[in-house]
């Protein structure tokens, strides 16, 4: 989405948008909500309040009743592959053998 999109979206300018990716400024509080249900993340997500997977589960759950088989099958996927490459980065621990 572009930055002009994501205005309208919201009806601020593009350079308002802009100026939130740059770090210039912040959107208003009450664009918050929008921009999460925008970007289908949670509000927390947005202001850098990440409470770990715990908090997600609720909204997982909820997403995941509506998916077809289909859908179900690849995002389960997509869960294991995000899982298999966070796992090859962990480094070894320094007294590991």
């Amino acid at each position: 989405m572009t930055q002009e999109e994501l205005g309208k979206r919201l009806s601020v300018s593009a350079q308002a948008v802009s100026k939130w990716e740059n770090g210039d400024s912040l959107p208003d509080l009450s664009l918050i909500v929008q921009l999460a249900e925008t970007y289908d993340c949670s509000t927390d997500y947005l202001l850098g309040r990440e409470g770990g997977l715990a908090s997600l589960i609720p909204q997982i759950r909820e997403t995941f009743v509506k998916m077809t088989t289909e859908e179900r099958i690849g995002f389960l996927g997509d869960i294991i592959t995000v899982a298999e490459a966070s796992i090859s980065r962990v480094p070894s621990h320094p007294f590991a053998r």
